[in-house]
């Protein structure tokens, strides 16, 4: 990035987010080029915390879950973003929530109740009361409609429906437009994860109320052992 481009960025950063993070961002993209480094702010969306404008999806659009058949007929179109690599691991498992618009796939979410890697080398695991959302994609001719933040709010009424106590997820710290967004769902941060490889050793460090959801990073393929844990402990 020439350095015209990047104090463009940052004086936008300034502009719709404020100093404090601008500053984040540079500090974050500095760390990034002498080792490798990320922090996940973990929340949870439950029905008490979510907005009430997001409880009923617009009159033209339905929302419901897709079927395997389904998942791979949209997995054929390269504008939604479903590489087969992504479906045969962190799918898996998972459910799809799709959004559509005349029978059209326009929105989707994905949703599983069991650890999913969250990068190379690591899997994200938590309480499995709740519900783990990740991978949200729009179309583009749908977007700034907010139809993944209802295709959320419909998942989370759903999984509610059938005991689960809401829906967990985490954005990166310095994604400050996607961490505008699930605010105003909804979804309340309780905590931090950040998390360093060095010499190959994979560090997590937690902070808040981490612990309490389960919520950590393991090495990819031990995550399983570490919601069995959590199960048990939860049983006894």
């Amino acid at each position: 990035m020439d350095f015209a481009k990047h104090s463009k960025h940052i004086s936008s950063l300034i502009k719709s987010y404020g100093a404090t993070s601008a500053l984040s961002h540079i500090v974050h993209q500095g760390l990034n080029k002498i080792l490798f480094l990320k922090v996940f702010r973990g929340m949870t969306l439950t029905q008490t915390s979510l907005h009430p404008e997001f409880r009923s999806l617009p009159s033209e659009y339905e929302c419901r879950f897709l079927v395997p058949h389904e998942v791979a007929q949209y997995a054929a179109d390269p504008a939604l973003d479903l590489p087969d690599e992504f479906l045969l691991s962190e799918a898996r498992d998972a459910q799809c929530c799709g959004v559509f618009h005349g029978g059209e796939l326009v929105s989707y979410g994905w949703y599983s109740t069991k650890p999913v890697r969250a990068f190379a080398g690591a899997d994200l695991s938590f309480d499995p009361s709740y519900t783990y959302m990740f991978r949200g994609f729009t179309r583009e001719s749908h977007r700034g409609k907010q139809l993944h933040a209802y295709g959320m709010a419909w998942a989370l009424l759903h999984y509610a429906s059938v005991g689960q106590k809401g829906l967990i997820s985490y954005v990166e710290s310095t994604n400050f437009a996607s961490l505008r967004s699930v605010a105003r769902l909804g979804y309340e941060i309780f905590g931090s994860l950040i998390a360093l490889k060095l010499f190959g050793r994979l560090i997590v460090i937690p902070s808040g109320k981490c612990s309490d959801y389960s919520f950590t990073l393991t090495p990819e393929g031990t995550a399983s052992l570490a919601q069995v844990h959590v199960q048990n402990r939860k049983a006894a």
